[in-house]
């Protein structure tokens, strides 16, 4: 799919049936979601071993899980697998997170760290998938991509992306540094989920 330090973006990674089917979803059970704020929170490795340190991350969004034995949101869990299956990938954990951005939220620099490898000592690679079901807000997803130079000296530039409805962005745990920029107009719906090669 990508290397450990890229990220790929694929649009319309769901159809205008299957985003209005998730939004009704959404809509019919939204007072089942226990939204929360977050504020600020560590992420901490699992295992010294994987060359990650404990990280302090600048975070503020509303955010919620939703599990696979929901009902609720069978449909929801047939959408994804469905659209994974296309590019030869598949649902890793049984839950989809859901995260609200709204006027001065954001997410700070952050790698992803392999969920699966550090609870299970498993192998196998993640990819991070980010499904964005609404985005009216002004805010950017940013990346920190590494060029290396005929000298062999490191330099980082930035690439920014616009999330649009039905766009689908991968990367890999573990991988390259992204952040969410903060809303200072609108708001951004998306789902977060987590996939591994067939």
């Amino acid at each position: 799919m990508i290397n450990l330090m890229e990220y790929k973006i694929i649009p319309e990674f769901i159809n205008d049936e299957e985003l209005n089917t998730i939004k009704q979803l959404f809509e019919n059970n939204n007072p089942n979601l226990k939204w929360f704020k977050m504020k600020n929170y560590s992420s901490i490795s699992l295992d010294k071993n994987l060359g990650l340190t404990n990280k302090f991350l600048l975070c503020r969004s509303q955010t919620e899980v939703i599990r696979k034995n929901n009902k609720a949101y069978s449909q929801l869990f047939e959408i994804i697998e469905n659209a994974l299956s296309k590019y030869n990938l598949k649902l890793l954990f049984d839950r989809i997170g859901t995260r609200k951005y709204e006027i001065g939220d954001f997410m700070g620099w952050h790698s992803d760290f392999d969920l699966e490898l550090s609870e299970t000592k498993n192998t196998v690679l993640e990819y991070e998938c980010v499904l964005v079901l609404e985005n009216t807000s002004d805010s950017m997803t940013q990346f920190k991509v590494e060029d290396s130079s005929t000298d062999n000296t490191e330099k980082v530039r930035i690439e920014s992306y616009t999330s649009k409805e039905k766009d689908v962005l991968i990367l890999c745990r573990r991988g390259i540094k992204h952040q969410v920029t903060p809303l200072t107009k609108g708001s951004r719906l998306t789902l977060k989920f987590t996939a591994c090669n067939k």
